[in-house]
């Protein structure tokens, strides 16, 4: 028996998932137009920052939601990577950030941490969304 793909397959969750990430993917256009992007550590400027930008925030998430519609069985591995990767880089870029203010590590720290907690919070929110619902992307999934 084939699989049904497209949108209206998807379960409640995943179609949340999938309109908000089209919308963060559509807006990562007009993020184009920064000049630099923290990545694991470093900071990419000119032309190799446009190139990240659009690696990690429109390309990648266009195959993930392309991935969601057509079922692939890879889905769930492949956003697992995707959210580590970027709860990852946004670790990474909290302790960076309070450890190169000049004025020491804690005027910074409780700051730094409410502003990266908040797309870490989600993020998660997203991992577990496709870890409870990786079995959807099988092909004995009903």
């Amino acid at each position: 028996m084939e699989s049904k793909s497209g949108f209206k397959s998807l379960p409640l969750s995943m179609k949340i998932f999938f309109i908000i990430m089209t919308v963060l993917t559509l807006l990562s256009f007009l993020y184009l137009e920064k000049n630099s992007i923290f990545i694991i550590g470093f900071v990419l400027r000119g032309v190799l920052a446009k190139i990240a930008i659009a690696l990690v925030n429109i390309f990648v998430p266009t195959i993930l939601l392309i991935a969601m519609l057509k079922r692939y069985s890879w889905t769930a591995k492949y956003a697992t990577f995707y959210f580590g990767f970027l709860i990852l880089n946004s670790v990474i870029g909290i302790i960076s950030y309070t450890l190169i203010m000049p004025d020491g590590l804690f005027k910074y720290l409780w700051s730094s941490i409410a502003i990266g907690a908040s797309p870490n919070i989600a993020l998660i929110i997203f991992l577990i969304i496709f870890w409870r619902g990786r079995n959807y992307f099988t092909k004995n999934y009903e």
